[in-house]
């Protein structure tokens, strides 16, 4: 899939898009029945794990934020970085859930060091696979990291 940077002409501006991160933070109480108190949070885990799209979708409308609504801000070619590293997950870590959040994080930062804004899908995949090479001593070809490359570079094309 190929992204195009988005400029048009609105009321006599220009305007364009970027990309931000979002976040919110949903709070609801539940009730569970547990033997042990300890095993609570692990019993609501499960009983969201479980719901249909259905139960889902009322259980999130239902929630509430507590402080005053989600937090946006412009996404920044670190974050940007470490993103598509995390979404590319070689070894299947799972950063966040089964592995520490910042599992590639090392990583992450020093790909973001030399990525230039000019740089071409090919020249930031060759990045990425010479620091994985590095970092896990297992060869990391440009065909390989190029899914996180085109992340990246769609990002880049993106800021003007």
């Amino acid at each position: 899939m190929k992204k195009k940077l988005d400029i048009y002409i609105a009321g006599g501006m220009t305007m364009k898009k970027v990309e931000v991160l979002v976040r919110m933070r949903l709070e609801k109480k539940i009730v569970v029945e547990v033997e042990d108190v300890e095993e609570a949070e692990r019993k609501a885990g499960e009983m969201i794990d479980e719901m249909d799209r259905e139960e889902y979708k009322e259980f999130l409308s239902s929630s509430r934020m507590p402080y005053g609504g989600p937090f946006v801000e412009k996404v920044s070619l670190e974050a940007k970085v470490k993103m598509a590293i995390d979404g590319f997950d070689p070894y299947v870590l799972c950063p966040g859930v089964d592995a520490p959040y910042d599992e590639y994080d090392g990583e992450s930062s020093r790909i973001a060091e030399k990525i230039e804004h000019d740089m071409s899908k090919k020249e930031i995949a060759d990045i990425i696979a010479k620091e994985f090479t590095r970092s896990f001593n297992t060869e990391f070809t440009i065909e390989e990291c190029m899914w996180p490359a085109e992340e990246i570079y769609d990002y880049l094309k993106n800021q003007v």
